[in-house]
């Protein structure tokens, strides 16, 4: 098992490169970078890191590149960026980078990937945002992260799941090995119905795991064995990242595309490139 993150943070940042060094910025000038994969930070973790800060001072620089009007956009630690807020700090060490839209995005995945603390839908949204803004295939996202390919299309399958799971999710109601389980059911009416008795019953991933397999034995009993997609039917799923149907007669059909709610059929439009005026 690979245990290297791809380039690595020291190959993005550019070693061959040159560095202006480091310089002392106000933290007003720094700016969030809008590719952080990260939407949330754990409170009582950055009131640690700002307590260190106040004893000892930041003592790795953040990672930035240059903006307009004298502002830096943050390629790595924004984490320390809001610690030293916190910490009642003006200035903060920085060390200046040139980086190119997909670097930028890549570099800010990875440094959250080597933390390992950060969401799974987190992760997955990083992944998908780099397949659908510079078309890059889940195996080019694997190399890049050192991931495997199987860990990229599990973790983008839980985009998949409807958005009230997500949430739950996302808050901690439930585990990621609950909505893993839960994406064994073939519905979003099922998928939710399973949900509710989580968060009703605290049921266990086994236990959803047992039901899952009572499903499908039932299943099996009434319907025939579903056809194993087709190499284009594989494709257009990996692209689009949702299940995908082509269905043909005397040269003509239809292309079926299934969405698991409004912000999954959203995303499938915006990856189409489709504009609805409003």
């Amino acid at each position: 098992m690979r245990r290297g993150l791809g380039k690595g943070l020291s190959q993005l940042l550019g070693e061959q490169q040159r560095s202006d060094g480091v310089r002392e910025v106000t933290l007003e000038a720094l700016v969030p970078n809008p590719s952080q994969p990260r939407r949330t930070f754990d409170e009582a973790s950055l009131r640690e890191l700002a307590d260190s800060i106040r004893h000892v001072g930041l003592l790795q620089p953040i990672i930035v590149r240059p903006m307009d009007q004298g502002r830096y956009l943050i390629l790595a630690g924004e984490r320390r960026w809001r610690a030293a807020k916190l910490a009642g700090l003006t200035e903060v060490p920085v060390t200046v980078r040139s980086a190119t839209t997909q670097e930028t995005m890549e570099i800010a995945l990875i440094e959250n990937l080597q933390r390992e603390d950060i969401s799974p839908l987190d992760a997955a949204a990083a992944y998908q945002a780099l397949i659908t803004q510079f078309g890059l295939t889940q195996d080019d996202v694997a190399q890049r992260v050192g991931k495997s390919r199987p860990t990229i299309a599990n973790a983008l399958r839980l985009l998949r799941l409807p958005e009230p799971i997500q949430r739950s999710l996302a808050s901690g109601q439930i585990t990621e090995g609950h909505a893993r389980t839960l994406l064994q059911f073939d519905t979003a009416t099922e998928q939710l119905a399973v949900h509710d008795l989580i968060l009703e019953r605290g049921l266990s991933v086994r236990e959803i795991e047992q039901l899952a397999r009572q499903r499908s034995t039932r299943a099996r009993g009434a319907e025939a064995k579903p056809q194993t997609p087709t190499p284009l039917e594989s494709a257009l799923s990996e692209r689009l990242g949702a299940p995908c149907k082509i269905v043909s007669r005397n040269g003509r059909g239809r292309i079926e595309v299934t969405f698991f709610g409004e912000g999954d059929l959203t995303r499938i439009i915006e990856l189409l490139g489709v504009r609805i005026d409003t």
